[in-house]
């Protein structure tokens, strides 16, 4: 009966490429403009309905906040759950803390928010990961977390 080779160490989970994590963040952004439109809309016709106003104010505050806490909920709920939202999972990416485990609501709050700042920046924040020895972003940095390339499974 033959012995089972001992399985081999995995190596330690690797900061991804720049463009990896750009890809994932262009599923994203995708996946991000397709849940403001869809929040958009129902904001509208809920508007409409109570309200009976049929004219749109593309300044009003109480929309910009209402459709802020719905991609607070995606992201956050996304980081705190598994680590990675949609576009990270498609590309093997997924974000820790520094004890490598998946953020909390207050670290993958402080990390919303700071990602809001790097788009604020033009996307420089996002751009820091190319000069950063450990590439990683400014959010992340800020923000205390890492996104790390998961390893490929063997069976």
């Amino acid at each position: 009966m033959p012995t089972p080779s001992p399985k081999r160490p995995q190596p330690p989970p690797q900061p991804p490429a720049f463009w990896t994590r750009l890809a994932a963040l262009f599923y994203d952004t995708l996946l991000a403009l397709s849940i403001v439109v869809v929040a958009t809309l129902i904001y509208l016709m809920l508007g409409a309905y109570f309200t009976g106003a049929e004219d749109v104010n593309t300044g009003d505050s109480l929309l910009r906040v209402y459709l802020a806490a719905i991609l607070y909920v995606f992201f956050v709920g996304f980081w705190m759950h598994d680590g990675a939202t949609l576009g990270m999972r498609a590309w093997g990416l997924y974000i820790v803390d520094a004890q490598g485990q998946h953020p909390d609501l207050g670290l993958a709050s402080k990390r919303f928010l700071f990602a809001i700042l790097s788009w604020l920046l033009l996307g420089g924040g996002f751009l820091w990961a190319l000069f950063d020895r450990d590439k990683r972003t400014l959010h992340d940095r800020l923000a205390g977390t890492w996104v790390l390339k998961r390893s490929p499974t063997r069976s």
